[in-house]
């Protein structure tokens, strides 16, 4: 599995661990392609609309 897989795997749990944003961090900071990683840093805004913008 690839760690943007992982990423998305990550923002769709419920109910989101406390520490997400470290965990979506560190799999950025983990990825070598920088196209791939560009990608798992845009899923932050994702992750963000997740937590805080609840309808």
């Amino acid at each position: 599995m690839s760690n943007f897989d992982k990423a998305v795997e990550l923002i769709n749990s419920i109910p989101l661990p406390d520490d997400a944003e470290e965990q979506l961090d560190a799999l950025a900071a983990d990825e070598t392609d920088e196209f791939e990683r560009y990608k798992i840093d845009s899923l932050g805004e994702a992750l963000f609309e997740t937590r805080y913008c609840k309808k």
